[in-house]
């Protein structure tokens, strides 16, 4: 099993991140910035980072950590040429793919790591 379950989240084993236990949302990409600005610990992932919550074999999520939707989830990573867009990810089959701010998507906050 990749994920630990701790009182509050879930440790990935692989990378060290910590994982909340609640999925949050659908919400737009700037509600989603403001309620996990870092100040508590937790935040918004990187693309990198929530793209390591994918297990290519699974469907329906395409995670092994559990209470993911299989919907998309918002990244922290801005598009580097569409700035009205961001990274997220499709946990139905795992792939990775941009859309505007505005839309709402769920949120899943880590903790610990490194932002890139």
């Amino acid at each position: 099993m990749k994920f630990q379950e701790r009182p509050d989240c879930y440790l990935d084993i692989k990378t060290g991140l910590e994982w909340s236990k609640e999925n949050f949302g659908p919400m737009s990409w700037d509600e989603a910035m403001k309620q996990f600005d870092d100040s508590d610990g937790w935040r918004l992932p990187t693309i990198d980072e929530l793209l390591t919550l994918v297990d290519h074999d699974g469907y329906k999520p395409a995670t092994e950590l559990p209470g993911m939707v299989s919907s998309y989830y918002w990244s922290s990573t801005t598009h580097a040429d569409y700035t009205n867009y961001a990274w997220l990810v499709y946990f139905s089959n795992g792939y990775d793919n941009h859309d505007y701010k505005f839309f709402h998507y769920y949120v899943r906050a880590v903790r610990g790591g490194k932002e890139k």
